[in-house]
């Protein structure tokens, strides 16, 4: 089953699986938090999805609750000091903010201040922004956000489903934990809480993205593959004519028949990840599925080429094709 963006917005399972993917969000535009955090305001928000305030604050009402478990707080110009305090952010030595007797203002950059009442303001952190762009149905900014994430889910789901679920247990104890720090009304636990869900999220975000690019290549490379075999070339549909093709590589290749077998299971492995030597006993080949071989066949390609052979040439040479 393909993934479409309207999922998102539908699905909140999807959404969940999803809500590490803040990476997306720089990828689509720059993102432009506080001064030494990692949260926005609302309207900070509204700025990055280019729809206005009151439009988000909708969408947040909406959806409170389940937006707020990805850590939405109140921030004060005093949990913003403590905040950055933990974040090992020393403002007071830089020009970034004003206190004045009512608010706070900070300075983001020549263009952009925000402004913080002593009696505070709503803040999202990554997590909270990226569900408000996968709920958020009327803004272009948006659209192409959950557009990258079913890209994102579609491929993981194809290649690695686990990948979408690793470590959930430990994530969910840390935002049960931020949100028990919330309720507690404890600033210094919970925004300390608060930087433990940003470690996490910074360090899933880096492995999951580099787990990502290795897929995608790999998809790339069995793509490139695909278009090598065009129409009147796609032979390899059984046992017998690979059989025949690793044969032929064995002898063109001066290798053992056993050696091309196991450098083509282990390369099958690797490109596809399918692993037929734990499926059962020898013949390996024996426990290729019916519906497995055009991704066989696509693979088998990636090894010719991967022999300094043309495969199209290679094939014909075997007389696999005419």
């Amino acid at each position: 089953m393909k993934y479409t963006e309207n999922m998102i917005t539908e699905n909140v399972d999807i959404r969940n699986e999803l809500i590490n993917r803040v990476d997306i969000l720089n990828k689509v535009k720059k993102v432009l938090t506080l001064p030494c955090t990692e949260v926005m305001t609302m309207q900070q928000v509204a700025d990055f999805y280019e729809v206005p305030l009151q439009t988000v604050n909708m969408c947040y009402q909406r959806n409170k609750a389940e937006i707020d478990m990805d850590g939405v707080v109140v921030m004060t110009p005093k949990t913003y000091k403590e905040f950055t305090n933990v974040t090992s952010c020393d403002v007071s030595k830089n020009p970034d903010y004003e206190q004045y007797r009512t608010h706070m203002v900070i300075h983001i950059d020549n263009n952009t201040d925000v402004v913080i009442p002593n009696r505070g303001i709503k803040v999202f952190p990554e997590n909270a922004i990226l569900r408000t762009g996968m709920l958020l149905t009327e803004s272009a900014v948006a659209l192409e956000v959950r557009t990258q994430l079913i890209n994102v889910l579609n491929v993981v789901k194809e290649v690695q489903p686990e990948l979408v679920t690793r470590e959930i247990e430990h994530e969910e104890e840390l935002y049960h934990n931020l949100f028990k720090t919330m309720l507690s009304g404890n600033t210094g636990e919970m925004f300390e809480a608060l930087q433990n869900v940003v470690d996490y999220n910074n360090r899933h975000r880096l492995e999951m993205e580099k787990k990502i690019n290795e897929i995608e290549t790999a998809n790339q490379e069995l793509e490139t593959a695909n278009q090598v075999i065009t129409s009147n070339l796609k032979v390899i549909s059984d046992r017998s004519s690979l059989s025949r093709v690793i044969r032929c590589l064995a002898r063109v290749k001066s290798k053992s028949y056993s050696q091309a077998w196991n450098e083509f299971y282990t390369f099958l492995n690797y490109k596809a990840h399918i692993n037929l030597k734990k499926r059962g006993g020898k013949p390996y080949v024996n426990h290729i599925n019916d519906n497995e071989w055009d991704i066989i066949q696509q693979v088998l390609v990636g090894y010719i080429e991967k022999n300094n052979l043309n495969a199209t040439d290679f094939l014909k040479s075997c007389e696999i094709v005419k």
